[in-house]
């Protein structure tokens, strides 16, 4: 389907910054290779909501946005959650505002979370750029900075997570 076949509904109540759209791009460019597509054919990790009366983008505005802004034309059907309801209904805007809501949504586990973004970063050290996860970074207060660690008779920098003991580089 063309992304200029798609209408934005005009009472979305979601904004986006600059700065946190150049984020979503890059993301949707580093999660379309695990979806089956690449940087220029991205494929969605997750579907964008759409009302079949009117093509109207209920949920995934700003992914749709990124999407043109990264000059792509169309987006490939099984990225696309089909919805039928009253175009401009409540039944449409509650929708898109429970789609949209941060605060429907699990908190994280801080202990867990803390070993993942360690483990992560033994294999993608660029992970928090590369996924753009921002503020999930380890914090540097948290983490112990060994220097000068001999690993496989090289000097590297270790860091270790304070609640896990995970170590990484």
């Amino acid at each position: 389907m063309k992304l200029s076949d798609l209408t934005p509904v005009e009472y979305n109540p979601r904004s986006i910054t600059p700065e946190r759209m150049e984020k979503l791009k890059a993301a949707l460019i580093e999660h379309s290779e695990a979806a089956g597509g690449s940087a220029s054919n991205i494929k969605l990790a997750n579907t964008i909501t759409i009302n079949k009366n009117g093509n109207r983008i209920i949920g995934g505005n700003k992914r749709v946005t990124a999407l043109i802004e990264l000059g792509q034309e169309k987006i490939h059907k099984d990225d696309i959650t089909w919805v039928k309801l009253e175009p401009g209904s409540a039944k449409e805007k509650a929708l898109c505002v429970s789609l949209n809501n941060p605060h429907a949504g699990g908190e994280w586990d801080e202990d867990k979370l803390e070993t993942v973004l360690a483990e992560m970063l033994l294999d993608i050290p660029d992970v928090f750029d590369d996924l753009s996860l921002g503020d999930l970074q380890l914090k540097d207060d948290e983490i112990d900075f060994t220097e000068d660690v001999n690993l496989d008779t090289q000097n590297k920098k270790m860091c270790v997570c304070p609640k896990c003991g995970f170590e990484y580089e």
